[in-house]
């Protein structure tokens, strides 16, 4: 049997590591990446038996991830962020894969996606996915890119899929869906290289992204939560252009030497541990748990 390491990336995500942790016990080895977390996720990691690494602050998702690979010990991972729980089917697919010889060098892992009191069904999220979260370190590497990364997979074969889900709770007020969209403009904004970027071109690509959504991909099902997720999809897309622009017109202005601030990325977590029963119940509600540990 092939032996896996599980690789959590964190930064200060006190409430729920422990329930991302906690859902990887199984691999073989549980390696925590922290970007500089000042709470108190990395005592909570290693309290549960984590290997917590300790690496630079953030400069980009692709590099993050790749640092994060070179502190695993075993040639297979699986790829896990503090916002995600595997669950136990998906955990008895993977065994069972690695029981065996896998067919595929890296597999796409579908997410169900919990959102602001509700698991969303439309929006483009339904059994969303990621980069591969299950691959052969020896044949995938990440791309370097500020805001969502890719990357290249050096395999005769092509990415499979698991037929089991991962959870993935996002955010859980609308407030973390705006932080989360001015985060990513900015990241994207960065790493964007258009010269036509002109504030028509950003109302279009905002007003695309929200009808894409809402029609072609059943955003309406979702009903409340679904227009906070359209929001910050069409936000992201149609902030990231004018900010370009705005960045470049401030360039022109400046010292080619003179540095820019680095911006640190990190985003606050719900402060509600989900647990398996309440999720299969309907019975998790995040706002509920804040107001009652507000009011403790």
């Amino acid at each position: 049997m092939h032996k896996i390491s599980a690789c959590v990336i964190t930064y200060n995500d006190e409430h729920t590591v422990a329930w991302s942790v906690g859902s990887v016990q199984w691999a073989d080895e549980v390696v925590v990446v922290d970007t500089g977390s000042t709470d108190r996720t990395i005592e909570i990691a290693e309290r549960l038996g984590a290997r917590v690494v300790r690496t630079a602050p953030f400069a980009g998702f692709g590099e993050m991830r790749n640092r994060a690979l070179e502190h695993c010990t075993h040639d297979w991972v699986f790829s896990v962020d503090a916002d995600e729980h595997c669950t136990r089917p998906l955990q008895d697919e993977i065994m069972a894969l690695l029981a065996g010889e896998p067919a595929h060098d890296a597999y796409y892992v579908p997410r169900h996606n919990y959102l602001m009191g509700r698991w969303i069904r439309g929006s483009g999220w339904y059994r969303d996915h990621r980069t591969p979260q299950l691959f052969r370190k020896s044949r995938l590497r990440y791309t370097p890119s500020l805001s969502h990364e890719n990357h290249e997979l050096n395999s005769e074969a092509s990415p499979g899929w698991t037929e089991n889900v991962l959870w993935h709770f996002p955010f859980s007020t609308l407030e973390e869906v705006l932080h989360k969209a001015n985060l990513y403009s900015s990241l994207g904004a960065q790493a964007q290289e258009n010269p036509r970027a002109s504030m028509w071109s950003a109302l279009g690509h905002g007003l695309w992204a929200f009808a894409k959504l809402y029609i072609f991909k059943r955003g309406f099902v979702d009903g409340w939560a679904g227009s906070s997720l359209r929001c910050q999809i069409s936000k992201e897309r149609s902030i990231a252009t004018p900010r370009l622009t705005r960045k470049r017109k401030v360039g022109a202005r400046r010292p080619k030497n003179r540095r820019g601030s680095r911006r640190r990325c990190g985003l606050s977590r719900p402060a509600f541990q989900p647990s398996d029963r309440s999720l299969r119940h309907g019975q998790l509600d995040p706002h509920r748990r804040q107001k009652r540990t507000h009011r403790a």
